[in-house]
């Protein structure tokens, strides 16, 4: 079960959305996983920076292509070898599933200094385009 909470007076209390499900739990100790959901606009910023960097470079031609070199760059991948002993790489998902708001906001910072190495700005520079762009 999945159940959105807010924490105020050093407690997690459910939304009103999750309630009738918090309602269910009985008494006694549960496991609780935390982790804090996406952000919709961070998320679009990311594919801005996608797409302001492929429309100033010449070596990536398509958004996958950047978006592996990031992930690929950040460790976003897992190695595997298969059946012939031919070595292959798996790049992890980025989706709202995958990924927490901190973990999200990591693989976006290095991205963006990922980005000012391959055109060559300053961050605030790289930053300011991106939200004209966004």
């Amino acid at each position: 079960m999945i159940l959105f909470m807010n924490k105020g007076d050093g407690c997690l209390r459910p939304t009103r959305a999750s309630q009738i499900e918090f309602d269910k739990l009985r008494q006694g100790e549960c496991r609780v996983e935390i982790k804090r959901p996406r952000n919709v606009q961070f998320h679009k910023l990311f594919y801005a920076l996608v797409q302001l960097l492929l429309n100033n470079q010449d070596y990536y031609k398509k958004p996958e292509q950047l978006v592996n070199f990031f992930k690929r760059n950040t460790g976003l991948y897992d190695v595997f070898m298969d059946h012939k002993g031919v070595e292959h790489i798996e790049y992890k998902s980025i989706s709202f599933s995958s990924m927490d708001d901190i973990e999200f906001n990591d693989f976006y910072s290095a991205c963006v200094v990922l980005s000012i190495e391959i055109v060559g700005c300053t961050e605030s520079e790289l930053r300011n385009e991106v939200l004209k762009f966004a």
